[in-house]
């Protein structure tokens, strides 16, 4: 297994990472998660162990939905058994809105891209997963991205995208977007990036059509890593994303002086 063990050492787990709380209620719990901080699990530090270091008297919350390990951003947790079934029927029901924010190598021409290559496990690899082929048979995946600005990083260009799946196929933006031939920067499994600090993928904002819906949003955490931005003048986000979501990410990811 020496290709999964070379990709966890690629990058140290932060030593002291900070759990920001972006809702909290009798049902639900919605964290902004670090980096490279796992879930739960016997590790020193875990999404769940922070929890309940900061919440010692709240029941254990239970697991609604996953969040990659390298992946920052939006985590939704149950407090109850109840609430936690209610929630977790949304996304087998594909009835939530997920939107990500990405960093990507390379400058991506400005508009709104539409990627449905089904996605399979890889038989060369016990982790990674692969774009489906004839002769490796995967399940069908939808993602759209629209590009927000574009600027350096490292000094090299990237671009800032908006993405929203509509399916929750494991790894599925970073293998969309680097058969698009815009690997997510960061992202060692998927390109040839190793020296990035972290993977730019980002979990930006999470709708639940509850009973009593529930829209959550977190801060973007790249709105600072690029040099010479330029944003996008492009006005067909709202034809994939709508209004709302467009005005949203126009305000939170192109703040004005």
């Amino acid at each position: 297994y020496m290709g999964r063990i070379r990709w966890f050492s690629m990058r140290v787990p932060p030593t002291n990472p900070v759990l920001s709380i972006i809702h909290k209620c009798e049902k639900y719990i919605a964290v902004d998660k670090p980096c490279d901080v796992r879930i739960d699990g016997d590790h020193p530090h875990t999404v769940e162990k922070m929890l309940m270091a900061m919440f010692p008297d709240i029941p254990r919350p239970k697991l609604i939905h996953q969040l990659d390990y390298a992946t920052s951003g939006l985590m939704c947790l149950g407090l109850t058994k109840k609430a936690t079934s209610e929630a977790g029927a949304l996304f087998e029901q594909r009835k939530t809105s997920k939107l990500y924010l990405a960093l990507v190598q390379g400058t991506m021409p400005d508009g709104i891209y539409r990627f449905d290559w089904a996605i399979a496990d890889d038989p060369t690899h016990e982790f990674k997963m692969t774009i489906a082929t004839p002769n490796i048979p995967g399940r069908a995946a939808l993602t759209h991205a629209g590009v927000l600005s574009w600027g350096l990083f490292n000094e090299q260009p990237v671009t800032k995208v908006l993405l929203r799946p509509s399916s929750g196929r494991r790894h599925q933006l970073r293998l969309h977007l680097k058969e698009a031939g815009y690997p997510i920067v960061g992202d060692a499994t998927y390109s040839d990036d190793e020296t990035s600090f972290r993977m730019m993928l980002h979990a930006w904002c999470l709708f639940l059509p509850l009973s009593s819906p529930l829209r959550f949003v977190t801060p973007d955490p790249f709105s600072q890593l690029m040099t010479n931005e330029r944003h996008s003048i492009s006005s067909s986000l709202s034809s994939v994303f709508g209004e709302e979501w467009k005005e949203l990410a126009e305000r939170t990811c192109h703040p004005r002086a």
